[in-house]
């Protein structure tokens, strides 16, 4: 006799039961549902009570028996729904997943109310069954009603489920962060720390390069100077001093020699920018502009302009204007600014400098400026006032340069002696090179290089050369190379000019070593094995230095210029 075939009715609740199921299934790992199918109800509250008693132990109790209704509706359900479960594990998960929900959002009090709330609300629903279990016995037609019922109840166990385990994995992800934040803030820290260390050290180097050229009492004149003096002071007096002159007349020297008595006055924090043609980006105006900023507005910027990545120069100067704002009339120590050589910026990177100069100099009352160049630089009408001009300053430079000149013939006493020149006669040549000088350093050095290189055999022999030497720089730099090519072949001559070429065009200073390789791929010969000879570039030392960190440059911008001119 064939089996008789279950009720469509009954047939279609379970197809619903099971899609359900197999569903929560899904989203629940198999780690944590292992248990479901033989978890009872009443295993259910008990974890239920033993939470509250954590919870309680925690302080932050909470009213389990809010749930007491929940569990009695689950309890009368499962009797009207058993029948479209039987030979399944459906039925447990009605309940199982309660436990680990809970479980899991004790760690987080808010999802975990907003749960217990829930349940609440769908024991309502379910409490209906407890009036009406029997009459649902034996009426397979509302059987869809049932499992709706069921469907629903897991389809929230899941909901739960994700919305707990969301909040989990957030609260993992959290902790990488802070891990990973707090790594990465360490970095930072290490690396502000080294890169402060290396800016002071390069910011020493560079004043100390500058310094190079300075004498004992050969520059302390400049701060016996009226002007000087008032913008030196950490007063509201004079905000502004333009220091221009002529190429070679020592402003750097000079620059650097007011860097050296504000740091060693400690009155006011002091920021300097040498400008440089060996270093390209150091007359690029945004790097100009972030020399200036204040320490102060770190919090301000990240928050303010980091965060919304706005354009870098607009923001460099309205960063600049804040910190007028912030800093005018503050009790904290005044700032001086010192730019040198702005003539070397481009025209316009100049004109905008110098505009928002002219802005914050007129703002604050502890800012001051003081910028040095040639009267090539565009400055506007009210800051041309405040210039000091070298030109009227020739009788302190004379002096000056008589005493640089003596202390450098004093280097050369035991030649000159043999020359029959006394310390008297030294005296003497010593103002008359002050006197030839016309005020220019850098000529005076030139004259003095010569007269240590060359070889003479009088006294009269001595100074005639000083005499016949050229007073302006592009004729002296062009007998100075007439006379290192003069006795070189053409050969040799095309090699020293390619060396003036690569050290006045590089992109950057070239060390020795990188020139020496350069001009060995340059020269038409076959390539050899050895680098070529470190005394070749000997040759044009009269024109060239080596610094410190063994690259090679110009004793002067102007020798640049002049070669550059003459290419």
């Amino acid at each position: 006799m064939p089996l008789k075939a279950p009720p469509p009715a009954l047939s279609a609740g379970r197809r619903v039961i099971e899609d359900a199921f197999k569903d929560l299934e899904r989203t629940i790992s198999p780690a944590e549902s292992r248990d479901f199918a033989s978890t009872t109800l009443d295993d259910v509250r008990r974890a239920a009570v033993d939470l509250e008693r954590q919870l309680a132990a925690r302080q932050s109790l909470r009213n389990m028996r809010r749930l007491a209704p929940f569990f009695q509706g689950l309890h009368h359900y499962s009797k009207v729904i058993d029948v479209l479960c039987n030979g399944t594990d459906y039925l447990p998960w009605i309940w199982a997943p309660i436990k680990l929900i809970l479980k899991i959002s004790s760690d987080y009090m808010e999802a975990f109310d907003r749960i217990i709330k829930a349940y609440s609300q769908i024991a309502e629903s379910l409490g209906r069954f407890r009036l009406l279990e029997m009459s649902f016995e034996g009426q397979p037609h509302l059987y869809p009603v049932f499992v709706i019922f069921y469907a629903d109840i897991l389809h929230f166990h899941k909901a739960a489920y994700k919305f707990i385990t969301r909040q989990l994995i957030d609260k993992e992800v959290n902790a990488h962060n802070i891990i990973e934040a707090r790594a990465i803030r360490e970095t930072l820290k290490s690396w502000r720390a080294e890169s402060l260390s290396r800016l002071a050290q390069e910011q020493k180097q560079q004043t100390a390069r500058q310094m190079q050229g300075r004498h004992p009492g050969t520059v302390d004149w400049i701060l016996r100077r009226p002007q000087v003096a008032s913008w030196l002071r950490p007063t509201s007096d004079t905000p502004f001093l333009w220091l221009q002159g002529a190429p070679g007349t020592g402003k750097s020297v000079i620059v650097a020699q007011l860097v050296s008595f504000l740091v060693a006055s400690r009155s006011s924090l002091v920021v300097r920018h040498f400008y440089s043609y060996t270093h390209d980006s150091s007359t690029h105006y945004d790097q100009i502009i972030k020399t200036r900023q204040s320490a102060d507005l770190v919090a301000h910027i990240q928050e303010e302009y980091v965060g919304r990545r706005q354009a870098a120069v607009p923001v460099l100067e309205k960063l600049l204007e804040i910190a007028v704002d912030l800093l005018s009339g503050s009790n904290q120590l005044g700032i001086h600014i010192l730019l040198d050589r702005l003539d070397k910026c481009p025209i316009d990177k100049q004109r905008r400098l110098l505009r928002l100069i002219e802005r914050f100099t007129s703002a604050a009352t502890n800012y001051k400026v003081l910028l040095s160049s040639r009267n090539t630089s565009p400055f506007p009408e009210r800051l041309r006032k405040s210039a000091l001009l070298l030109a009227e300053e020739k009788v302190s430079l004379r002096d000056a340069i008589a005493r640089y000149a003596g202390l450098r013939l004093l280097e050369m006493r035991d030649r000159l002696q043999e020359l029959g020149i006394s310390d008297d006669d030294t005296k003497s040549i010593s103002s008359h090179i002050g006197e030839r000088a016309d005020g220019m350093f850098l000529w005076a050095t030139l004259v003095l290089n010569y007269l240590s290189a060359n070889c003479f055999y009088t006294c009269d022999e001595f100074i005639r050369a000083i005499d016949t030497l050229p007073r302006e720089l592009t004729a002296f730099y062009k007998k100075l190379l007439s006379r290192i090519l003069s006795n070189l072949d053409t050969r040799s001559a095309v090699r020293l000019r390619a060396i003036f070429g690569w050290i006045a065009f590089a992109r950057r200073p070239l060390r020795k070593a990188e020139l020496q390789s350069a001009i060995m791929f340059q020269s038409d010969e076959s390539i050899s094995a050895r680098p070529v000879p470190a005394h070749i570039l000997d040759a044009c030392k009269p024109l060239i230095e080596e610094r410190r960190n063994s690259s090679l440059a110009f004793i002067h911008i102007s020798v640049k210029e002049t070669i550059d001119k003459y290419r």
